[in-house]
């Protein structure tokens, strides 16, 4: 029957997300400085990355070169500028933050030691 005929290809969609999800609680249960900027970085990064990738793919297909080189232009231009605009503009100035929903960032005290001679 069709059922079974496909039986392990529909048992391969539910078993990799399964195995992703069992990899994913038993081993990032922790944290770390990188699963922090990417928890913070999720959702300006989704919010961004569309705008970026129209630009980036706008003078991409306008190139007279192989369409793979014009792919890896668009995946890798449109990841370091989205990269580069959270970081640069949303990370570092409270207001953009604010607008994305994120928390102030708190600025650490620099203690004022002065010598006393």
């Amino acid at each position: 029957m069709f059922i079974l005929e496909n039986a392990p290809l529909f048992a391969g969609y539910f078993l990799f997300p399964g195995c992703g999800i069992f990899i994913g609680m038993r081993y990032l249960d922790t944290t770390n400085k990188w699963l922090q900027y990417g928890r913070e970085a999720s959702f300006p990064f989704y919010f961004v990355h569309q705008p970026v990738i129209i630009f980036v793919a706008f003078y991409a297909v306008q190139w007279d070169v192989h369409l793979s080189i014009k792919l890896l232009v668009v995946v890798f231009g449109s990841l370091a500028l989205s990269l580069g605009l959270y970081d640069l503009l949303v990370r570092r100035i409270n207001p953009v933050r604010a607008l994305f929903g994120m928390k102030p960032r708190i600025r650490k005290a620099v203690n004022a030691t002065t010598s006393r001679s």
